[in-house]
C-alpha cells in the first residue's frame, strides 16, 4: 500500500508539473489521450483493478475520469462519479 501510496503521489507532481503555467490553461489544451494510456498502464503495472482521476487547477475542474471496474466480482465500472476508500 505504501508503494501504491509512493506512486500516487509521483502521479500527481507530475501531473502537476507538466500542466502548469502562469496564464489560464483551456482544457481543450491538454492531450487526455496521453493521460488515459498513463493511468492505464501505471493500473497495469500495480495490478489495480479501479482508479478515478480528477485534474483541478484554480479551482476549476479540468478533466475527470473513471478507469477500471469498482469490484472485480461485479465488473461494474468506475465512473467519475464513484466514491472510492481512501485509506
Amino acid at each position: 500500500m505504501r508503494r501504491f501510496c509512493g506512486w500516487l503521489l509521483v502521479l500527481i507532481v507530475l501531473l502537476n508539473s507538466l500542466y502548469t503555467s502562469p496564464a489560464p490553461v483551456r482544457a481543450q489544451g491538454f492531450d487526455f489521450q496521453q493521460i488515459d494510456a498513463f493511468m492505464s498502464n501505471l493500473m497495469s503495472l500495480y495490478d489495480i483493478p479501479g482508479a478515478g482521476l480528477a485534474m483541478v487547477q484554480n479551482g476549476q475542474i479540468l478533466y475527470t475520469q473513471g478507469y477500471g471496474v469498482r469490484s472485480t466480482e461485479s465488473g461494474e465500472p468506475v465512473t467519475p462519479d464513484t466514491l472510492l476508500a481512501l485509506g
